[in-house]
């Protein structure tokens, strides 16, 4: 672990990290995943299922007059979904930051907190356009920008949690600059979760892969719910890889373990001081 010019450059073990992450969340596990059910409910379940009411697609509304044929190669968006998750996704996505983080510093678990991000609409919806709009265009031209462009700005919700009276472009400088040297490391903490989140995703492709029996006019949307249901193993395996990504981001605050100094410390401290008398 090193401290350069009073930024903190994350080495702490990786396997660490997630065994004293999975340590906290022991006796409360599924309490903390409920509420990244009912996040997925705002951000996933309820942008489909006005889908399948208002299902003009975002191509029809965006180029007007469109050949049949060339629309149904396109992906299956409906207007109406594509402006909730502009509209809300910032602030759903500062919910989140806002959930995990009194999870894991009061060890409190606070549903009503997903809902929190209401309040600072403006702030929240500006960070998530301009990150959706950088990491895109940058994407568009080479994949590898446009990794470093979402790792770069991954912290900036969390910055605002921490303090909303910052603006958008404060919070998103302030995630620049606590990255830098970070970036690759956090990707690293992210691929150990990946062979959970694909094997929590085996019921959802299995169910893909035998499609859905035909049940009339509502099919589409009876299925909207079964793959809801279906995605709850791949929700509790995000929840994880969530609550992981913030311990690393308090770390680059709290500058390592043994500055962690709220209720949740007991875990993080002694993690810390077992590694530090093994040496």
């Amino acid at each position: 672990m090193t401290e350069n010019n009073n930024h903190y450059i994350v080495q702490e073990d990786l396997g660490e990290i997630r065994y004293l992450s999975i340590m906290h969340m022991k006796d409360t596990m599924i309490q903390y995943i409920l509420g990244i059910v009912i996040f997925y409910v705002f951000m996933d379940l309820v942008p489909a299922v006005l889908g399948f009411f208002v299902p003009r697609s975002y191509f029809k509304v965006v180029t007007g007059d469109i050949d049949p044929k060339l629309l149904a190669q396109l992906p299956d968006l409906a207007f109406s979904s594509f402006i909730y998750v502009a509209a809300l996704g910032g602030v759903l996505m500062l919910g989140r930051s806002f959930y995990i983080l009194r999870y894991l510093r009061n060890n409190q678990i606070d549903y009503p907190s997903i809902l929190d991000g209401v309040r600072f609409f403006f702030s929240a919806t500006l960070i998530y356009i301009i990150q959706m709009t950088a990491i895109s265009l940058l994407t568009m031209f080479l994949i590898l920008p446009g990794v470093i462009a979402f790792y770069m700005f991954r912290q900036a919700f969390n910055v605002l949690a921490e303090d909303p009276s910052k603006s958008a472009v404060s919070c998103l400088a302030e995630s620049r600059r606590l990255m830098e040297g970070n970036k690759f490391r956090l990707f690293q903490l992210d691929m150990t979760y990946i062979p959970f989140i694909i094997f929590s995703s085996l019921p959802l492709v299995l169910f893909s892969y035998m499609g859905m029996p035909e049940v009339g006019n509502y099919t589409k949307l009876v299925a909207i719910f079964i793959t809801f249901i279906l995605k709850l193993p791949i929700y509790h395996a995000m929840g994880n890889l969530f609550f992981g990504e913030t311990v690393f981001y308090e770390l680059m605050v709290a500058k390592g373990f043994s500055n962690f100094i709220y209720k949740g410390e007991a875990v993080f401290r002694a993690g810390a001081r077992a590694k530090y008398f093994k040496k």
